[in-house]
């Protein structure tokens, strides 16, 4: 499980930032004690980068014992119509209005990966 004190702070109180390497991307996430909510990932590139930290999130959550992964995101962007054919299913609107996804972990974790 990541602590919750790696990353450096943001405005946000319970939001902290990390650079991953050796690409250069930014994360922005809160870490409880029961799960990690990414609320953002940034990259120039962009190309396929949410599909691989999904599949690296996956694994880690298989392994930490848990069945199901959750995500909220903003209705009609590019991450909405990434996740609705690759399995993920609403299940509730957020205060904010975002839209919350949940999909179930395969046992397999080499089935999290693309294809």
């Amino acid at each position: 499980m990541l602590s919750s004190g790696i990353g450096t702070r943001t405005d946000a109180p319970t939001t902290r930032r990390m650079t991953a390497l050796p690409y250069p991307y930014l994360i922005f996430y809160e870490a409880t004690e029961t799960e990690i909510i990414i609320h953002a990932v940034r990259h120039a590139a962009r190309a396929r980068v949410g599909r691989m930290l999904l599949a690296l999130a996956f694994v880690a959550r298989r392994k930490a014992g848990f069945s199901t992964a959750t995500l909220n995101t903003e209705p009609n962007t590019r991450a909405e119509r990434c996740y609705r054919p690759n399995g993920w299913t609403e299940t509730a609107r957020s205060p904010k209005g975002e839209i919350v996804f949940q999909r179930q972990l395969s046992v397999d974790p080499s089935l999290e990966t693309e294809r």
